[in-house]
């Protein structure tokens, strides 16, 4: 940015990590706060300083939780534009202070504001019991609670976050990239692991930040599952999930030709619109008659669902009965016998630690941070189960531009379309267990545009027509992969995914879909690009379900060693799907809420 310069200030430390803030102030410094906070990432602390264009030296301080002062007087560096300044906790120390809780978890956002107070209420009451407490409160936890609430339950739902948005970032005038993202790191990789260093701890976990695509699991995919769920999924689960989810249900005229084209073009395969959550005008899904003048507004999150819940008490929707504590960390269970007696947690505000009690208990808190919660609780578990198995299915991808000329459907720069191709039932008998994704100018799918001059500079002197093609393949549970406690924080190994699965299939099908959009036969040439990295977003199985003795929870997601312990998000998958998995969590988590209800509700 012109008139001013930016400092980059680095400091190594160990010793002072979150939840102990590290802040520095700058005596040039143009920023209005003071002190400036950093980000505490990789072990460092990281500043961006804004200096006036005419500094040439920068008088920096260190403090820790605001009010406490390095010992050494301010030091004064030389601005250097091509350089960080860095410091290490040999040159930087502070007087004894009463730390914090130490969770060592990188870039967690802890904050109680005006909106926080008004519209997530805590209750700090560690006397009261609830009927449920639910960890975390994401796709999983989030849905469960409300549904749970709206039986008549009292639930807790206990959340180490804050608020950043009161509903998803699709409804917000920014761009949502990942660098837009707020993620938090809460493990460390092992050597040669390659999961990305990201979680979402925050109201709405994930569900704030996804992209809404809900395609139900194919058939190859129930093959892994209890029977008793796959019937509830199939025979009606789906249709609940996909009601709450409101699945699209109208699309644009240029997609639904685009489709049946593409449907002719590829007899072997069946050609759907991507099923994607979004509140549209007249959805048939939503069941709502008479609301002539609904408007989108954007996509499904579980933020928006509690604090719908929680806004309106005096109502009959069950907001009189949850009741959420944000930046409340849970680090363990008690437990006597077959039951679990407390949740344990550090309430990041107060800096204590804080117990409360509830008849059931659910952890939803991911597929990396439940299994920790129950590694530090030491459950009993028979199947030797708990953390292993951490693993994300494969997937392969290859973007390119479409010409102008030499299509088969006319596509201009304007057009979008998101189209699902899956294998008809007789190329599903050769084993051909994919799903492939065909988006058409994706850059637009995304970001919302209030300002006309910047849609207009963005796209309107841009005539490219991009798209970009990507295959999921299902995949089964990698044993040699775990979640375990380390000294600090967890650690984690997930294997590098070095296979190609169903290469020749995939790129017959991407030759087939290239040749219908006129694509130059260089692009049709490429190799698709297969993933070794995996992501948080879709692992899962670190808690799977199954048989005693083979796995670490039932049919009912209930703990086998546990009479009121459960588990709601990716960790209870025994297999991981073709298909992206929110809407088989939230069918899940419809599924527990009506069992808890049914079971526990008398006792």
């Amino acid at each position: 940015m012109k008139g001013k310069k930016v400092l980059t200030v680095v400091f190594a430390t160990t010793k002072h990590i979150p939840a102990n803030e590290v802040t520095v102030s700058c005596e040039e410094s143009l920023s209005s706060k003071r002190p400036i906070r950093g980000e505490y990432t990789n072990h460092e602390w990281q500043y961006r300083i804004s200096l006036p264009s005419d500094a040439d030296k920068a008088t920096l301080c260190f403090h820790v939780n605001e009010d406490i002062t390095m010992e050494q007087n301010p030091i004064v560096v030389s601005y250097d534009n091509s350089q960080k300044v860095k410091f290490t906790d040999q040159n930087i120390s502070f007087p004894s202070y009463k730390k914090r809780y130490l969770h060592a978890v990188e870039n967690l956002l802890n904050e109680e504001t005006d909106f926080s107070r008004r519209y997530v209420p805590s209750n700090l009451d560690t006397d009261q019991k609830y009927d449920v407490i639910v960890i975390g409160s994401g796709m999983g936890g989030g849905i469960v609670a409300d549904q749970l609430s709206d039986f008549g339950l009292s639930v807790l739902v206990l959340e180490a976050g804050s608020v950043h948005l009161p509903s998803h970032i699709g409804n917000t005038p920014i761009p949502a990239s990942e660098v837009d993202v707020r993620k938090s790191v809460a493990y460390d990789n092992a050597p040669g692991s390659v999961l990305k260093k990201d979680v979402h701890l925050n109201l709405g976990g994930r569900s704030i930040y996804w992209s809404a695509l809900i395609p139900r699991m194919n058939k190859w995919d129930f093959e892994q599952w209890d029977k008793e769920i796959v019937d509830y999924l199939k025979l009606g689960g789906y249709i609940k999930a996909e009601r709450l989810f409101r699945k699209r249900t109208e699309y644009n005229n240029y997609e639904k030709v685009f489709r049946a084209r593409l449907e002719e073009e590829l007899p072997d395969y069946d050609v759907q619109h991507l099923p994607r959550s979004f509140h549209q005008e007249m959805s048939w899904i939503t069941k709502r008659q008479g609301n002539p003048d609904e408007r989108p507004r954007g996509y499904f999150s579980t933020a928006a669902l509690l604090l719908n819940s929680v806004s309106y008490p005096k109502m009959k929707t069950g907001g009189e009965n949850i009741t959420i504590n944000l930046n409340h960390l849970v680090t363990h269970l008690e437990w006597e016998g077959h039951r679990v007696t407390k949740v344990c947690c550090e309430d990041l505000i107060n800096h204590c630690k804080r117990s409360y009690r509830g008849k059931v208990i659910v952890l939803a808190a991911g597929a990396t941070e439940s299994p920790c919660i129950a590694l530090k609780s030491d459950l009993s578990d028979k199947s030797g189960k708990i953390g292993i198995g951490l693993t994300d299915h494969q997937a392969a991808e290859q973007s390119f531009v479409i010409p102008q000329m030499g299509m088969k459907t006319l596509i201009t720069a304007k057009d979008q379309v998101k189209i699902l191709i899956l294998p008809n039932h007789d190329l599903e008998k050769e084993n051909n267990h994919f799903s492939c994704e065909l988006a058409i100018n994706p850059r637009i799918w995304e970001p919302r545009y209030e300002d006309d001059d910047l849609f207009r500079e963005e796209f309107e002197n841009d005539d490219r027509i991009t798209a970009k093609i990507k295959f999921l393949f299902p995949r089964k549970l990698n044993d040699s992969n775990w979640v375990k406690l380390g000294d600090i924080r967890p650690k984690v190994y997930v294997a590098p995914m070095e296979d190609r699965p169903l290469e020749v299939e995939a790129n017959a099908l991407k030759k087939k879909v290239f040749e219908f959009l006129g694509v130059d036969l260089s692009e049709v040439e490429k190799p698709l690009q297969y993933r070794e990295e995996s992501e948080t977003y879709h692992t899962g199985g670190s808690l799977r379900l199954g048989k005693l003795g083979e796995s670490v929870v039932d049919k009912h997601l209930k703990f086998h060693e546990y009479d009121n312990l459960y588990c709601c998000d990716l960790s209870v998958f025994p297999h991981i799907p073709t298909a992206n998995p929110s809407l088989t969590l939230g069918a899940l988590a419809l599924r527990l809420a009506e069992h808890i209800n049914e079971v526990h509700k008398s006792k």
